[in-house]
């Protein structure tokens, strides 16, 4: 695999970062229990053919490639469980959204998709986003987002799936859970922060369309310390117009104060997230902060034991594998 190969598969596949030591990764045959990882996840070989060290998050892993493709997938090391998926096939697009696989089809397909692979989400994780996309020339897709929480608070951790909207056959997947971090601080209250962002867009009279405290990392590529973020959408009661209708999202650091993200129809968009509908005021808009949220401070979050990791699960519920020579420790 050349130099070349490698910019264009780090590329395609976003926030897998290089290995962090500064010499060239070395490339070896595929392991044969690397490769039953890859099979019982897909239900068939798709013909991966080489490996080296990588780093996934932190978590020492294996990335596994074939030659002549640009598709990939991440096994982490100490489970053996695959935790990134690109596979390219010769499979025709699907073109016809009238025949694509129903929604509730697809969502069962991710499940046993995710049983195969050996990943048990428990019940802190809930579907946020089932949607079939139109990519043109390139056919239907489905695409799905898990996110998790604990007592209210959004965790560090999404899962992201793009299926083929006929065949069900798995294009994507990404797994991320990161441990949460000690030492997280929540200096400014839900109420301040409304009031920064409305401030900042120049609104008089506001609604909170959502509202929600997160944790996270302030750069894109999730990366260091992590901090609390209060996220919202707001709506401007006074609106003239679209330009000045709402905050289509925002997030504001609780730690620091700084509001990381903004959006608004009149002064285009910032950060990395995408733009949302414009959605008009409805009765599930609140004008106050909802007291459940009021109740978080410094003290009462570092008392809180936050949940395992799917990784540590997964390694709580199956022997660790050495993938390396392909038995068990």
């Amino acid at each position: 695999m050349n130099a070349l190969r490698l910019l264009i598969a780090a590329g395609l596949i976003g926030n897998l970062r290089a290995p962090s030591n500064t010499t060239v990764p070395r490339w070896e045959p595929i392991q044969p229990s690397v490769r039953e990882a890859i099979v019982r996840a897909l239900g068939f070989d798709p013909g991966f053919d080489e490996q080296m060290d990588y780093d996934w998050r932190g978590r020492p892993a294996l990335y596994v490639a074939q030659r002549g493709s640009s598709s990939i997938a991440v096994i982490d090391s100490a489970t053996g469980l695959m935790c990134r998926l690109l596979h390219f096939s010769n499979e025709l697009p699907h073109l016809d959204a009238g025949t694509a696989l129903p929604r509730r089809e697809a969502q069962d397909r991710a499940m046993t998709f995710l049983e195969m692979a050996g990943w048990r989400l428990g019940p802190e994780w809930r579907l946020v986003e089932c949607d079939l996309v139109n990519h043109g020339v390139t056919g239907f897709s489905w695409h799905l987002v898990y996110h998790k929480w604990h007592r209210g608070v959004r965790l560090s951790a999404n899962l992201r799936l793009v299926m083929h909207a006929g065949s069900g056959m798995i294009r994507s997947f990404r797994l991320d859970d990161d441990a949460i971090q000690s030492g997280l601080e929540l200096r400014l209250k839900p109420d301040e922060a409304v009031a920064a962002v409305a401030a900042r867009a120049g609104f008089r009279r506001h609604s909170i369309h959502t509202l929600e405290l997160a944790i996270g990392y302030e750069t894109p590529e999730r990366e260091g310390r992590q901090d609390l973020f209060w996220e919202m959408r707001q709506m401007n009661l006074d609106a003239q117009g679209l330009r000045d209708s709402e905050v289509m999202w925002a997030r504001v650091n609780a730690r620091t104060g700084r509001i990381v993200d903004f959006g608004m129809p009149s002064a285009g968009f910032s950060g990395s997230n995408p733009a949302l509908p414009r959605v008009e005021p409805a009765p599930g808009s609140i004008r106050r902060v909802p007291a459940s949220l009021r109740g978080w401070d410094t003290a009462s979050l570092r008392k809180v034991r936050w949940p395992r990791t799917v990784f540590e699960r997964a390694g709580r519920l199956r022997p660790s594998v050495d993938l390396r020579s392909g038995g068990k420790r």
